[in-house]
């Protein structure tokens, strides 16, 4: 699988790096992103259609992969290229955007006014920042999705667990009932034993941490204060909360699910993850914080 998916990466790779068809294969990745953002939603997994109105989970989990390897030159929580990213892409509304529609998302903050100047700026996006939003939008229509699955089958095996648990000391094990309980339990275990394996392949989790990484490095490049003096240094103790400074503009252009993401990443390695990508900060929070809960 891991060979299989290198070689998708270094396919695509290979596209972009042609000049002729870089547009097309963005275009195309993002209107495929957008056009099955649907399947993200909470209603999808109720409704029996979606296996016909959206591609499949393989498919945009071998699609976070590719983006993922694509992002990874810029994954590093001090690379200078971080600083190319265009936050103003997230609510742009020109047709240079590959990823439409990108502005309509709740973003990280409220917005006190619209821009119509920076929503319609003809700017010209660069690389960077096309694969850094895409990055992110295919991990929550892929791996995030299937975290909330997986909890949720966890959720209705215990349900099932006791059901059937219950049902043997009444009925005993020979029951029709009881071992059609016993068949469901099976049914949904081997369901959540799928998706948390794939979810934690390493290199998924390592190349995930490493953009992660980034992510929070760069909003704490935007959230710092305007109005600090060049070249200085300041750390300013925090008195009350709320912050009574005002928060930097370009937080509000950037859209909820990056910091969707994060946190989701971080609740996934703290809960189904034992072995946490080798060197992850986030893997270190999240072993402690483990390591906490099984003490108390």
């Amino acid at each position: 699988m891991r060979t299989y998916q290198q070689d998708l990466s270094d396919l695509f790779l290979a596209f972009v790096k042609n000049g002729d068809v870089r547009n097309d294969i963005l275009k195309w990745i993002g209107d495929c992103l957008i056009e099955n953002r649907g399947k993200n939603k909470e209603w999808s997994s109720h409704n029996p259609l979606t296996a016909y109105l959206y591609v499949s989970d393989g498919f945009l989990l071998n699609l976070n992969l590719i983006l993922l390897n694509l992002a990874r030159p810029f994954s590093e929580p001090y690379s200078s290229k971080l600083l190319k990213i265009n936050p103003i892409y997230a609510i742009s509304q020109n047709e240079n955007v590959h990823l439409k529609d990108l502005y309509k998302d709740t973003p990280i903050i409220v917005r006190d006014e619209d821009n119509t100047n920076e929503k319609n700026n003809t700017i010209t996006f660069n690389f960077i920042t096309e694969i850094f939003f895409m990055s992110h939008l295919s991990y929550s229509c892929s791996v995030q999705r299937l975290h909330r699955k997986l909890l949720k089958i966890n959720e209705e095996l215990s349900h099932v667990q006791h059901a059937y648990n219950d049902a043997t000391r009444l009925h005993g094990a020979n029951d029709e009932n009881v071992q059609g309980l016993e068949e469901a339990m099976e049914k949904g275990l081997t369901a959540f034993l799928n998706i948390k394996t794939v979810l934690n392949e390493p290199c998924l989790l390592e190349l995930s941490n490493a953009l992660f990484t980034a992510s929070c490095s760069w909003l704490v490049h935007l959230a710092s204060l305007s109005n600090q003096v060049e070249n200085e240094e300041v750390i300013q103790m925090i008195k009350q909360l709320p912050l009574t400074s005002k928060s930097h503009r370009q937080l509000s252009y950037i859209p909820e699910f990056i910091m969707e993401n994060i946190t989701d990443y971080l609740v996934f390695l703290g809960r189904f993850n034992v072995r946490p990508p080798p060197c992850c900060l986030f893997g270190k929070i999240a072993s402690n914080a483990s390591a906490n809960a099984a003490r108390k």
